[in-house]
């Protein structure tokens, strides 16, 4: 009897480490080793990371791997943050699509950038104290596409940056709907989506010479991106290989600290511009006073962006 209780015992320790084991295996073939991978990278460079963030788009949920960010609290919050997809293209390398003949006029440069309304303005206005073109942060792109080495079935990169594309949008738009009393917006917020893949990344080229594609590996690739469903201006995405990412963002933390002190100052002066306009301006009647105002503030602020268009 002793020995049938002993067998009895071996067989389900032999069974729960079966499941054990499928388990590890399976959530290790999944895309959560390079998540929890990729924050820890970021949250050692200094940044603040965040994982599992949900967002919503027209009622529906959509998540955001992680979210890394460095904001600075002064009279309010202004923050610079990389919205992160992840992905393991271990079996489908990634193959960007580059052209130095693919220019977009360099003195809209800023407009690329995703940022929302108070954030924008302000980069507008320090376009003579921040050299845009020379920032690492925001180097401008001579990819125009990419796509996934596959002959059939879904192509990963192309749902890869049209998410993450659309998960950086959206966070724009959250951070537009956070207002004060007055309808002033109250936090300053640059967005930037970055995608981080674990495998094997590549630049391709014409050669004219040649007449042929010519394709080398990259750690790192910047694409300007025109295909998003939810704006007809491009967005500027940024693709790493992981394991680049710790000297891709070591290499940009400083800029990240610059950007924010001069988006701060400039954020601060539209601030006090709209105290003062609000005195004999902002004072709109009726029970939807505060739409009014709001959509008030959204002109004044948007006004100089839109001369530009």
């Amino acid at each position: 009897m002793d020995e049938d209780i002993g067998g009895k015992r071996s067989e389900k320790i032999r069974e729960q480490k079966t499941v054990h084991d499928s388990v590890n295996t399976w959530i290790n073939s999944q895309g959560y080793p390079l998540e929890f991978k990729t924050a820890r990278i970021l949250k050692k460079c200094g940044l603040a990371t965040q994982q599992g963030i949900h967002i919503s788009d027209n009622g529906n949920a959509r998540e955001i791997d992680v979210i890394a960010n460095k904001v600075l609290l002064e009279e309010f919050s202004v923050c610079f943050e990389y919205i992160i997809e992840c992905k393991n293209i271990s079996e489908k390398p990634w193959i960007i699509f580059d052209s130095e003949d693919y220019v977009f006029s360099e003195s809209y440069h800023f407009r690329y950038i995703s940022a929302n309304i108070l954030a924008a303005r302000a980069l507008r206005n320090c376009l003579e104290t921040y050299d845009f073109k020379r920032s690492r942060l925001f180097t401008f792109p001579t990819g125009f596409g990419i796509t996934s080495m596959t002959n059939s079935g879904k192509d990963n990169s192309y749902n890869s940056v049209q998410s993450v594309c659309g998960n950086t949008l959206l966070r724009k738009e959250l951070f537009d709907r956070i207002r004060n009393e007055k309808s002033y917006p109250i936090v300053s917020t640059i967005s930037v989506p970055l995608i981080v893949v674990e495998g094997n990344l590549f630049r391709a080229t014409y050669d004219d010479t040649l007449d042929t594609m010519i394709a080398t590996e990259v750690n790192t690739a910047k694409l300007l991106w025109n295909g998003s469903n939810k704006t007809d201006n491009p967005i500027i995405v940024d693709v790493v290989n992981v394991r680049f990412l710790e000297n891709y963002i070591n290499e940009r933390i400083g800029e990240i600290d610059s950007l924010l002190a001069v988006v701060s100052t400039e954020s601060i002066k539209q601030i006090a511009f709209l105290e003062e306009y609000y005195k004999f301006h902002l004072r709109a009647p009726g029970n939807d006073a505060a739409k009014k105002r709001e959509k008030q503030v959204d002109d004044l602020l948007n006004n100089d962006i839109k001369r530009l268009s």
